[in-house]
Order: C-alpha cells, then structure tokens, then sequence
C-alpha cells in the first residue's frame, strides 16, 4: 500500500531558490543550443523541471501557510529570513521567462501573479526596515531580494514581454534600491 505524499512540517519560502538555479539553467542552455548548435531539448527539459518544481512549491508553500498561518508570519517578521519570501515572486517572473516562447497568453497571466507579490512584498518588507529597530548584523545579502533581485527579473520578464517602459522603471527601481542599501 502507498502512502498519501505528507506535506513537510516546514516549507521555507528559501526553497524557491531552487527554481532561480534550474531556471538559470535551462536558460543557459537556450543561449548554448542558439549559439552552439547544442541540442535545444535539453534546455526545455531543464525548463519543464523547473515549471514543475515551481508550480510544487507554490502548492506546497500555500498550503502550508494555510495551516501554518503563525509560523509563515513568523518567517515573514524574521529578521534574516524574513527578505525570502520574495523569492516566490522572483521564480515566477523566471518561470514566466520560461513558459514565454510556448505561451504568451500564460506567461502574462503569471507575470501579473509574480509582479503583484513582488510589488506588495516588497513594499510591505521595506515598511518594516523603515519602522527601525534593525541591528546591523541582520543586514546580510537576503535584504537585497525584494527590492533589488525582484525589480531586477521583473523588468527582465516585462521587458520579454514587451512592456519595455514598465521594464525600464523596474530597472531603475533596483538599481537605486541597490545603492540605497550598499548606504
């Protein structure tokens, strides 16, 4: 007899790192069989597993949250981990990179669903940086996710699709999140 698949007591919103990894990949792997003449299956199978692995953890992740609801806040107001979560609006904008030559009308509708958590995360985690009350050994490279990595593949999966003014202020939005924070 099989066993039903038991969600883990704890899904770290980190886990959606491994979605950059693959997706990073798989894109490489795109620019290899253009440039190389390398096989292109290859880099759409890397892309497939990191869709999958994607739409797992964006299950996984809600549902834990659901019946974790005070241990994911607590994640959230975390002072080192608490920049993570915006990973999950980090992998979508890559997936929707990925899904982008087989779908555009797919690709939008996750770009919509990643830039929304992006743009509501970030502002709600930059609110709480600036209530103060930081100490400066909480400042380590996870701060950078939200404003800075999040604007950053938003306006590169705007700009993939088109929308080449969103894409531009994105940019500029990391860019000067990023000098605010090396401040």
């Amino acid at each position: 007899m099989s066993r039903p698949v038991e969600i883990p007591a704890r899904i770290p919103a980190s886990m959606f790192s491994v979605v950059l990894g693959l997706s990073g990949l798989g894109q490489s792997w795109r620019v290899a069989a253009r440039l190389w003449d390398t096989p292109a299956w290859v880099g759409e199978a890397i892309l497939g597993v990191a869709l999958l692995v994607w739409l797992g953890l964006l299950l996984s992740y809600a549902l834990y949250a659901w019946r974790e609801p005070g241990r994911t806040i607590e994640e959230f107001r975390h002072p080192v981990a608490g920049s993570t979560p915006a990973l999950v609006g980090i992998a979508t904008m890559l997936i929707c990179q990925a899904v982008l030559p087989h779908s555009r009308g797919f690709a939008w509708a996750i770009a919509i669903f990643g830039l929304a958590w992006h743009l509501l995360f970030s502002v709600w985690h930059t609110g709480t940086l600036w209530q103060g009350g930081r100490q400066s050994s909480d400042s380590v490279p996870t701060l950078y996710l939200p404003t800075v990595a999040g604007n950053f593949t938003s306006a590169a999966a705007l700009g993939a699709l088109g929308a080449t003014g969103w894409a531009w202020l994105l940019l500029g939005m990391g860019v000067f999140s990023w000098l605010a924070l090396r401040v």
